[in-house]
């Protein structure tokens, strides 16, 4: 017996997923879901920024849900009521979530560099920013632009706190040095470990996934101190398939979505586990600015045009 139905009828349960998280965190998260719960997953992975750009134009047309890169993006995507209200998430701390979105992993910043390139170009071991506005590192830096990348904008957020009102000419000061602007938060590093770069801004879950035994890298924590971000996810407004969009929320803040999470090098959010962003952050050994999301989103726009009018001259 021939048995015949309409697409709609017979097609399986679909998500689309905008990530911008490493893209290998990215296809982990995905394909497991789609293991357990049998849910068609698929993804596309683009720089916090350009996914926020994206989110704002196509929104619920394209995608069902928004997850990775730091979470200031996603307060201002819930200003503009581009995100959908979800459940309370059980073990994600209050300070790590909002009726909109919710904080799935962090990352600490740090400065990132190939200590074979330094030897080869007699440069110095970066220990803090100032480090980094030495004339000698001219061209030897690669960094996120904040224009098109959250962590970018984490960067000059990290930076800004260092040097309090003063921030401004360290942040040109080491802008100069830099050869290799990246679209990716991710990429940076990628460039350190090539060579291309002698020293990387990053998060420190990047630094690690691009050393290699032949082109390792090393990580610090500048002395002045650094930031963290917060990793959210967040269903977008007018899903089109919005319960299996809040299933994949929950899940990511599972123990099965954090376990992937500690694998990738990343800071788990949801409370239980040793080395979680609380912990993290109460038993820090040097200085690390907790910048809210909610800061950072009031101050993006100004900080953004400012650097577009420093760097790129309006």
């Amino acid at each position: 017996m021939l048995v015949t139905c309409s697409l709609a009828a017979c097609s399986l349960p679909s998500l689309n997923v905008l990530c911008s998280n490493e893209e290998g965190v990215c296809e982990a998260w995905v394909r497991a879901f789609e293991r357990e719960t049998g849910v068609q997953t698929r993804f596309v992975r683009l720089p916090t920024a350009q996914a926020l750009a994206r989110v704002r134009v196509g929104g619920a047309r394209e995608f069902d849900i928004w997850v990775g890169g730091p979470a200031e993006n996603y307060e201002v995507a819930a200003h503009e009521n581009l995100l959908a209200r979800v459940d309370s998430t059980e073990r994600i701390p209050a300070r790590f979530k909002t009726p909109h979105w919710v904080g799935i992993y962090a990352s600490m910043l740090t400065v990132c560099y190939n200590p074979q390139v330094l030897a080869r170009n007699h440069l110095p071991t970066p220990k803090s920013w100032v480090d980094l506005e030495d004339p000698k590192f001219a061209g030897w830096i690669s960094a996120p632009s904040p224009l098109a990348s959250g962590t970018g904008y984490r960067a000059l957020l990290a930076i800004s706190a260092s040097f309090e009102g003063r921030a401004k000419p360290h942040l040109n000061r080491i802008y100069d040095n830099v050869g290799r602007w990246t679209n990716s938060g991710t990429s940076p590093a990628s460039v350190a470990a090539l060579g291309e770069a002698a020293v990387a801004i990053s998060f420190s879950p990047y630094c690690r996934e691009a050393s290699t035994s032949k082109r390792p890298l090393l990580q610090r924590v500048p002395i002045e101190g650094t930031t963290f971000e917060v990793g959210g996810g967040a269903v977008l407004e007018g899903a089109r398939n919005d319960p299996h969009a809040r299933a994949f929320l929950r899940w990511l803040t599972s123990e099965q979505g954090q376990r992937i999470v500690i694998s990738a090098g990343q800071t788990p959010v949801r409370e239980g586990y040793p080395a979680s962003l609380s912990t993290v952050l109460q038993t820090a050994h040097y200085r690390v600015y907790d910048i809210s999301p909610n800061r950072a989103s009031r101050e993006r726009d100004g900080w953004l045009s400012w650097f577009e009018l420093e760097r790129l001259g309006g």
